[in-house]
């Protein structure tokens, strides 16, 4: 139990010193809107570019972890799109939801908790992951928004028109600069 504190408790740390941060006026909000713009459209690009490029795609894809990762974000797409809609959201709102429980923070959450468990020789298979996964789980959002959308529309077009939008052009392009 000890060892699982060790390795979240920065998490807890980094976020409760960013909350006093702001809380206490050392931090502006445009201060927060830069330092997200400059992960989003810079670091996190980076971050992306320089892993995809250096690793070994051949070592990196364990079919097993690539199996066990997507088939647990479908399984939590699935279980919150059906709890929301008991609990009365429209199609929409529930396909919102899912796409929320099933997007999960790989990059700037999973990777240093990852790499602090079981240390930076095993992330290979974590970018491997991430290399496909905004990708797949966009698409996967989208089309299923479309199909929701079509479905209350009553024979509206289920295009996933709205595809290709869905794909963050910096993290995007990280990544399959990368590759």
């Amino acid at each position: 139990m000890l060892s699982v504190f060790l390795v979240v408790s920065p998490v807890f740390l980094l976020i409760a010193s960013g909350y006093g941060a702001v809380k206490g006026g050392m931090v502006a909000d445009a201060g927060i809107d830069g330092l997200i713009q400059f992960v989003t459209r810079i670091a996190v690009p980076t971050l992306l570019f320089t892993k995809m490029y250096a690793i070994s795609f051949q070592e990196a894809f364990n079919v097993g972890m690539l199996i066990a990762f997507y088939a647990g974000a479908a399984l939590a797409f699935g279980l919150a799109v059906v709890v929301a809609r008991a609990l009365g959201r429209s199609r929409e709102e529930a396909v919102s939801i899912g796409f929320a429980a099933y997007f999960s923070n790989t990059v700037l959450l999973g990777v240093p908790v990852f790499e602090r468990a079981y240390g930076a020789a095993a992330l290979d298979p974590v970018f491997g992951v991430i290399a496909f996964h905004a990708p797949v789980l966009f698409a996967f959002g989208m089309v299923a928004m479309e199909a929701s959308r079509a479905a209350a529309a009553q024979g509206a077009d289920a295009g996933g028109s709205r595809i290709g939008a869905g794909v963050g052009a910096g993290i995007g392009a990280g990544i399959g600069a990368g590759i």
